[in-house]
């Protein structure tokens, strides 16, 4: 063997057989192919759509075999599509939860390679009437009102659990602040001059509003682009967004050390 022969190499060969004084007999030409790993990698991860709530899946291969290789998954019971030929498909919908077995065959160059891996399907809403929805914020699996997950989206948080380690839901400030302060935005819908108001709900049961705390709102279009960012204001403050232009948009509140509350506002 030569040294040093690089990547995807052809090396080809053909022999002469003599029987006595006959022609000469010459076998078919052989080709091979040289290549520092040949059997691809068969390997993928799974994760919960970032961005939707139902029973949808992404799935992403981590084999990295090089080039030339061709994929076909098959997703298991009750999804749709059951098979794809991507690398990386999205957006696999599954009809029921529970364990589905995932088949991943990768083919390269006339070699190939299988893996199974089982995925549980799970749903990611939770509460009294499925209000509130699991997503990864920051790195911990929490849970949050459905009415803040534009909020959420809009910052780069996604739907589901982090990983596959997250088998808790961290009590996080967001979920239990849900709880305890109550917003209100008066009126909404409107013209795009909103009065905020914030009360909060006591160890007794008594609500007070907020006077004295420092607050900021922010305010996306449904793009998840920012189109208002306040300095620090005072709760019971008015919100002038009239400038633009009618339709709906999100708002994420917080105070000097706590996230509040997110939802939506409407511009008519």
């Amino acid at each position: 063997m030569k040294p040093n022969l690089s990547e995807a190499t052809t090396i080809t060969n053909q022999a002469g057989i003599y029987f006595d004084f006959n022609e000469v007999v010459l076998t078919n030409t052989t080709l091979n192919t040289l290549y520092n790993q040949p059997t691809p990698i068969a390997d993928f991860e799974t994760k919960h759509s970032c961005t939707n709530t139902g029973l949808v899946y992404d799935f992403a291969y981590t084999g990295n075999t090089a080039d030339n290789a061709t994929f076909f998954w098959d997703f298991g019971n009750g999804a749709s599509p059951s098979t794809s030929t991507e690398q990386s498909p999205t957006d696999i919908i599954y009809s029921t939860i529970g364990t589905k077995q995932i088949t991943l065959t990768v083919t390269r160059f006339g070699c190939t390679a299988i893996i199974n891996k089982n995925v549980e399907v799970a749903t990611v809403l939770t509460g009294k009437d499925n209000k509130k929805v699991i997503i990864c914020h920051n790195g911990n699996t929490i849970e949050v009102s459905l009415n803040a997950l534009p909020a959420h989206l809009a910052h780069g948080d996604c739907v589901g659990e982090c990983g596959n380690n997250s088998n808790k839901i961290a009590k996080q400030s967001e979920q239990s602040n849900d709880e305890i302060y109550d917003v209100n935005i008066i009126p909404n819908p409107s013209n795009g001059k909103f009065t905020l108001l914030i009360s909060v709900n006591s160890d007794d049961n008594i609500s007070f509003y907020l006077e004295n705390e420092k607050i900021v709102i922010d305010i996306y279009d449904v793009l998840g682009k920012i189109i208002y960012k306040s300095s620090i204001i005072n709760p019971n403050s008015t919100i002038d967004i009239s400038s633009y232009s009618k339709g709906i948009y999100f708002y994420k509140i917080t105070s000097q050390k706590n996230f509040i509350s997110a939802g939506k506002l409407i511009i008519q």
